[in-house]
């Protein structure tokens, strides 16, 4: 058969070049340079250029033929199959360098310091190992991102856990401030849908009874003596003193001691008798009666003032997430966060209600509001919070809606 190649459409194709072009599907541009079928350069047009590889598997051993003048039908052949073999070690090579990109990117993610804190979070808390069991095991499938800039960057991205019952998701979401990663929200949703778990939120210590060991009986707690009885003087038990409260002689009744008390006469003071003397009584009125005072009564005075008393100052109260957050002036969207945190569910509402009246395009606000109505047991006013929330992009309710399996626009 004469040789017809490289005369464009009056060439002859051989019936042993029909069939499929390896070369041109995978190496495509570079083939179709190479084999002067410049149509190859539509694969960098948008929408086309998802479909010309396959075009140029079809087609590529027809346009190469006319497009191009070859020696032999052997020669053509031997020329298509070195572009195959390129083609395929071209496909290994991507392939591995993506599985290693892949690969180095979780890894980095795994190390980073957000990943760190939320899974050691997530282990220890036992709402979330009543419902999917323990232990808790990370996932290798992640999504998200972490971007640092200098001595700041923000962290958000969901890991898959996995526990001895069923599987579920964490979502985190940090930023870092001079250096230091601080961990804003962190939520399980539990797959198949369910009520998402704050793991920020720090659970009430309950004290345990002690364990009693078999046959031992737990003992009631000591009586305690009245209030008004006052405690025991040591030196009233030794024998020949007396205490200073009763005068009771120690070995005898207090009754024996007022007895004797009383049966002992008690001598009446003297009063001397003054005469008064006549031209002297004026004088005496205007002078002032000086008395004359002993140490005992100076004592007993001095006893009787009454003392300065020092009042201990009280502890400075500790100011709650949301009093906080009031004093720092922070931004409405932070004290709705701060009175999630502290349990004010309406004032979280109410405070997060007027930062979407201002900024409605900002989506954590809704997605924000949408966790306090769900703490309120609001169900339908959360799902519409969190709906307008992933509208907007968030990529933490987007993923919480789908395992809830709720559509949004």
């Amino acid at each position: 058969m004469e040789n017809t190649s490289g005369q464009g459409k009056q060439a002859v194709i051989p019936a042993e070049l029909k069939g499929w072009n390896w070369g041109a599907f995978l190496m495509n541009w570079v083939w179709g340079i190479s084999n002067k079928t410049y149509i190859a350069l539509l694969t960098f047009v948008p929408l086309i250029g998802i479909f010309m590889p396959f075009v140029l598997g079809f087609k590529g051993n027809a346009w190469a033929w006319r497009n191009k003048k070859w020696d032999s039908i052997e020669h053509f052949r031997r020329i298509q199959g070195k572009w195959a073999m390129w083609g395929f070690i071209m496909l290994i090579f991507s392939l591995v360098f993506s599985a290693g990109s892949i690969f180095f990117l979780f890894e980095a993610l795994k190390n980073s310091e957000p990943y760190v804190m939320a899974i050691d979070k997530v282990q220890v808390n036992r709402e979330v190992q009543n419902i999917i069991g323990a232990p808790i095991k990370p996932g290798w499938w992640m999504v998200g991102n972490v971007a640092t800039e200098g001595a700041g960057g923000k962290a958000e991205f969901s890991i898959p856990v996995e526990g001895s019952k069923k599987k579920g998701t964490v979502s985190v979401r940090a930023t870092k401030e001079i250096d230091k990663w601080k961990i804003e929200q962190l939520y399980f949703l539990p797959e198949g849908g369910g009520t998402a778990v704050d793991l920020l939120k720090i659970p009430l210590k309950v004290p345990q009874p002690t364990q009693l060991s078999p046959g031992q009986t737990r003992q009631p707690p000591p009586e305690a003596p009245p209030i008004d009885t006052p405690p025991p003087d040591k030196e009233a038990m030794q024998p020949g003193k007396t205490t200073a409260m009763t005068g009771a002689v120690a070995g005898k009744p207090v009754k024996d001691t007022l007895a004797e008390k009383k049966a002992t006469p008690v001598a009446a003071p003297v009063v001397a008798a003054t005469v008064p003397q006549p031209g002297k009584a004026a004088v005496a009125e205007k002078k002032p009666a000086v008395t004359e005072s002993s140490p005992t009564q100076e004592k007993q005075q001095t006893a009787s003032k009454p003392k300065k008393k020092y009042v201990k100052k009280p502890a400075p109260k500790r100011q709650s997430p949301y009093e906080q957050a009031m004093a720092k002036k922070q931004t409405p969207t932070n004290m709705g966060r701060a009175e999630i945190t502290a349990g004010d569910y309406p004032g979280a509402i109410k405070t997060l209600s007027a930062a979407i009246a201002k900024n409605p395009q900002d989506s954590i606000n809704y997605r924000l509001r949408g966790n306090a109505y769900d703490n309120l047991g609001k169900r339908e006013q959360a799902i519409a919070d969190w709906k307008k929330a992933a509208t907007l992009g968030d990529t933490v309710i987007q993923s919480y809606l789908v395992f809830l399996e709720v559509e949004w626009p």
